[in-house]
Protein backbone atom coordinates (compact mmCIF):
# COMPACT_ATOMS: atom_id res chain seq x y z
CA UNK A 1 0.00 0.00 0.00
CA UNK A 2 1.80 3.34 -1.11
CA UNK A 3 -0.32 5.31 1.26
CA UNK A 4 2.04 6.02 4.69
CA UNK A 5 0.85 7.92 8.42
CA UNK A 6 4.01 8.47 10.57
CA UNK A 7 4.69 8.65 14.66
CA UNK A 8 5.61 12.26 14.40
CA UNK A 9 3.09 13.38 17.16
CA UNK A 10 3.92 17.20 16.76
CA UNK A 11 1.96 19.14 19.61
CA UNK A 12 0.46 22.14 18.18
CA UNK A 13 -2.97 24.18 19.15
CA UNK A 14 -3.54 21.36 22.14
CA UNK A 15 -3.31 18.17 20.04
CA UNK A 16 -0.94 15.51 18.67
CA UNK A 17 -0.02 15.96 15.00
CA UNK A 18 1.36 13.15 12.28
CA UNK A 19 0.91 12.99 8.63
CA UNK A 20 -0.81 11.09 5.61
CA UNK A 21 1.94 10.82 3.08
CA UNK A 22 1.47 9.34 -0.23
CA UNK A 23 3.64 8.28 -3.47
CA UNK A 24 1.53 10.53 -5.59
CA UNK A 25 -1.44 12.98 -5.23
CA UNK A 26 -4.26 10.85 -6.56
CA UNK A 27 -3.27 8.43 -3.74
CA UNK A 28 -2.85 11.04 -1.03
CA UNK A 29 -6.14 11.85 -2.20
CA UNK A 30 -8.02 8.56 -1.85
CA UNK A 31 -6.51 7.81 1.40
CA UNK A 32 -7.40 11.24 2.76
CA UNK A 33 -11.60 11.30 1.50
CA UNK A 34 -11.88 7.83 2.96
CA UNK A 35 -10.98 9.51 6.70
CA UNK A 36 -13.83 12.07 5.42
CA UNK A 37 -11.65 14.85 4.63
CA UNK A 38 -12.60 17.36 2.31
CA UNK A 39 -10.22 17.12 -1.11
CA UNK A 40 -9.32 20.61 -0.97
CA UNK A 41 -7.76 20.87 2.05
CA UNK A 42 -4.98 17.87 0.51
CA UNK A 43 -4.90 20.26 -2.50
CA UNK A 44 -3.66 22.88 -0.04
CA UNK A 45 -0.72 20.80 1.03
CA UNK A 46 -0.51 18.30 -2.30
CA UNK A 47 3.15 20.22 -3.55
CA UNK A 48 4.61 18.13 -0.66
CA UNK A 49 2.29 14.95 -1.39
CA UNK A 50 1.06 15.33 2.69
CA UNK A 51 -1.55 15.76 5.26
CA UNK A 52 -1.30 16.67 8.58
CA UNK A 53 -3.63 14.24 10.88
CA UNK A 54 -4.62 14.68 14.35
CA UNK A 55 -3.82 11.95 16.61
CA UNK A 56 -7.17 10.24 16.53
CA UNK A 57 -7.10 10.57 12.54
CA UNK A 58 -3.88 8.98 12.79
CA UNK A 59 -5.09 5.69 15.20
CA UNK A 60 -8.37 5.47 12.47
CA UNK A 61 -6.30 5.61 9.15
CA UNK A 62 -4.43 2.45 11.09
CA UNK A 63 -7.61 0.58 12.04
CA UNK A 64 -9.34 1.20 8.82
CA UNK A 65 -6.62 0.14 6.84
CA UNK A 66 -6.27 3.36 5.16
CA UNK A 67 -2.62 3.66 5.47
CA UNK A 68 0.66 1.98 6.95
CA UNK A 69 2.15 2.91 10.29
CA UNK A 70 5.11 4.01 9.82
CA UNK A 71 8.19 6.03 11.77
CA UNK A 72 9.07 9.36 10.92
CA UNK A 73 12.46 8.84 9.90
CA UNK A 74 11.04 6.27 7.69
CA UNK A 75 9.12 8.58 5.85
CA UNK A 76 12.02 10.91 5.45
CA UNK A 77 14.05 8.24 4.21
CA UNK A 78 10.84 6.99 1.29
CA UNK A 79 10.67 10.98 0.40
CA UNK A 80 14.19 11.11 -0.28
CA UNK A 81 14.15 7.68 -2.41
CA UNK A 82 10.97 8.86 -3.93
CA UNK A 83 12.91 12.26 -5.19
CA UNK A 84 15.42 10.43 -5.98
CA UNK A 85 13.75 7.95 -8.72
CA UNK A 86 11.88 10.83 -9.46
CA UNK A 87 14.87 12.39 -10.90
CA UNK A 88 16.18 9.68 -12.84
CA UNK A 89 12.99 9.11 -14.94
CA UNK A 90 12.83 12.64 -15.78
CA UNK A 91 15.77 12.29 -17.95
CA UNK A 92 17.22 15.53 -19.64
CA UNK A 93 15.36 17.55 -16.83
CA UNK A 94 16.66 16.09 -14.39
CA UNK A 95 20.12 18.58 -14.21
CA UNK A 96 17.62 21.57 -13.99
CA UNK A 97 15.43 20.58 -11.55
CA UNK A 98 18.03 19.30 -9.59
CA UNK A 99 19.54 22.75 -9.75
CA UNK A 100 16.54 24.21 -8.57
CA UNK A 101 15.77 22.39 -5.22
CA UNK A 102 18.89 22.56 -4.27
CA UNK A 103 18.80 26.55 -4.56
CA UNK A 104 15.82 26.19 -2.28
CA UNK A 105 17.15 23.94 0.12
CA UNK A 106 20.20 26.49 0.09
CA UNK A 107 17.34 29.39 1.04
CA UNK A 108 16.24 27.27 4.54
CA UNK A 109 19.79 26.72 5.31
CA UNK A 110 20.53 30.40 5.59
CA UNK A 111 17.29 31.16 7.26
CA UNK A 112 18.51 28.87 9.74
CA UNK A 113 22.35 30.02 9.92
CA UNK A 114 21.79 33.52 8.81
CA UNK A 115 18.43 35.11 10.10
CA UNK A 116 18.35 32.53 12.97
CA UNK A 117 21.52 32.31 14.55
CA UNK A 118 23.00 35.20 13.78
CA UNK A 119 20.30 37.75 14.00
CA UNK A 120 20.84 39.04 10.20
CA UNK A 121 18.70 41.72 8.94
CA UNK A 122 19.54 42.19 6.27
CA UNK A 123 19.20 38.65 5.49
CA UNK A 124 15.62 38.89 6.52
CA UNK A 125 14.97 41.37 3.72
CA UNK A 126 16.98 38.57 1.70
CA UNK A 127 15.72 35.49 1.87
CA UNK A 128 11.70 36.31 2.85
CA UNK A 129 9.53 37.51 0.69
CA UNK A 130 7.00 40.53 1.82
CA UNK A 131 4.02 38.98 1.38
CA UNK A 132 4.88 35.50 3.53
CA UNK A 133 2.43 33.49 4.52
CA UNK A 134 2.88 32.62 8.14
CA UNK A 135 1.14 29.27 9.61
CA UNK A 136 3.51 29.02 12.54
CA UNK A 137 2.55 28.39 16.01
CA UNK A 138 4.42 31.11 17.51
CA UNK A 139 2.90 33.96 14.52
CA UNK A 140 -0.11 35.63 14.36
CA UNK A 141 -0.82 34.69 11.43
CA UNK A 142 -0.11 37.82 9.24
CA UNK A 143 3.03 37.21 7.83
CA UNK A 144 5.75 38.92 5.94
CA UNK A 145 9.02 40.25 6.74
CA UNK A 146 7.70 42.06 9.69
CA UNK A 147 6.59 39.22 11.94
CA UNK A 148 9.21 36.65 10.62
CA UNK A 149 11.84 39.63 12.01
CA UNK A 150 9.85 40.27 15.33
CA UNK A 151 9.29 36.47 16.08
CA UNK A 152 13.09 35.91 15.62
CA UNK A 153 14.19 38.67 18.10
CA UNK A 154 11.76 37.56 20.51
CA UNK A 155 13.54 34.04 20.62
CA UNK A 156 16.58 35.66 20.52
CA UNK A 157 16.10 38.14 23.45
CA UNK A 158 14.86 35.68 25.61
CA UNK A 159 18.21 32.85 24.30
CA UNK A 160 21.00 34.91 23.48
CA UNK A 161 23.18 32.02 22.74
CA UNK A 162 20.27 30.21 20.49
CA UNK A 163 21.63 28.02 18.11
CA UNK A 164 20.00 25.69 15.45
CA UNK A 165 20.90 22.21 13.72
CA UNK A 166 19.49 21.34 10.89
CA UNK A 167 18.68 17.40 11.70
CA UNK A 168 16.89 16.81 7.95
CA UNK A 169 16.35 19.14 5.22
CA UNK A 170 14.45 17.38 2.34
CA UNK A 171 12.85 18.96 -0.55
CA UNK A 172 10.69 19.05 -3.56
CA UNK A 173 9.47 21.02 -5.68
CA UNK A 174 9.18 24.44 -4.67
CA UNK A 175 8.87 23.23 -0.81
CA UNK A 176 11.65 21.99 1.39
CA UNK A 177 10.83 20.62 4.65
CA UNK A 178 13.16 21.07 7.73
CA UNK A 179 13.50 18.77 10.62
CA UNK A 180 15.56 20.88 13.34
CA UNK A 181 16.76 20.87 16.76
CA UNK A 182 17.43 23.92 18.91
CA UNK A 183 19.29 25.18 22.02
CA UNK A 184 19.97 27.82 24.03
CA UNK A 185 20.08 29.41 27.71
CA UNK A 186 16.44 31.21 29.03
CA UNK A 187 18.51 34.32 30.05
CA UNK A 188 14.81 36.50 29.69
CA UNK A 189 11.49 36.79 29.82
CA UNK A 190 9.75 34.24 27.16
CA UNK A 191 6.32 33.73 27.68
CA UNK A 192 5.25 34.83 30.82
CA UNK A 193 7.96 32.44 32.34
CA UNK A 194 10.80 34.94 34.14
CA UNK A 195 14.25 33.97 33.18
CA UNK A 196 15.83 31.01 34.60
CA UNK A 197 19.27 30.08 33.50
CA UNK A 198 18.07 26.76 32.48
CA UNK A 199 19.79 25.39 29.34
CA UNK A 200 17.16 23.88 26.79
CA UNK A 201 16.47 21.68 23.87
CA UNK A 202 13.47 21.79 21.49
CA UNK A 203 12.58 20.06 18.30
CA UNK A 204 10.56 20.93 15.77
CA UNK A 205 9.51 20.52 11.79
CA UNK A 206 8.84 23.22 9.26
CA UNK A 207 8.14 23.56 5.92
CA UNK A 208 8.53 26.03 3.61
CA UNK A 209 7.37 27.19 0.13
CA UNK A 210 9.80 28.77 -1.52
CA UNK A 211 9.51 31.00 -5.10
CA UNK A 212 12.42 33.03 -6.90
CA UNK A 213 14.77 33.13 -3.67
CA UNK A 214 12.28 33.87 -1.00
CA UNK A 215 10.23 32.42 1.73
CA UNK A 216 7.03 32.67 0.50
CA UNK A 217 4.88 30.54 2.52
CA UNK A 218 5.97 28.46 5.88
CA UNK A 219 4.29 26.26 8.20
CA UNK A 220 5.74 25.43 12.20
CA UNK A 221 5.44 22.86 14.10
CA UNK A 222 7.71 23.03 17.04
CA UNK A 223 7.25 21.36 20.42
CA UNK A 224 5.75 24.25 22.43
CA UNK A 225 4.84 21.89 25.14
CA UNK A 226 8.66 20.19 25.47
CA UNK A 227 10.05 23.62 25.63
CA UNK A 228 7.67 24.99 28.23
CA UNK A 229 7.97 21.71 30.25
CA UNK A 230 11.82 22.63 30.55
CA UNK A 231 11.22 26.00 31.27
CA UNK A 232 8.31 25.88 34.03
CA UNK A 233 10.73 23.18 35.77
CA UNK A 234 13.36 25.37 35.84
CA UNK A 235 11.45 27.91 37.10
CA UNK A 236 10.40 25.92 40.22
CA UNK A 237 11.52 26.74 43.59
Amino acid sequence: MPVYVDDARIPWRGRHWSHLVADTAEELYAAAERLGLRREWVQDRGRTLHYDLPEELRQAAIERGVANAVGWRDVVRRREGLARGHRRAVGSDSAMDSQAIEANKTVVRRVVEDMWNRGDEDAVEELIAPGMVEHGAFGAGLGGRDEARATITRFRAAFPDLALEAEALIAEGDSVVLHWVGRGTHQAEFMGIPPTGAVVEARGLDIYRVADGQVVEHWGYPDVGGLMAQLKAGAAP
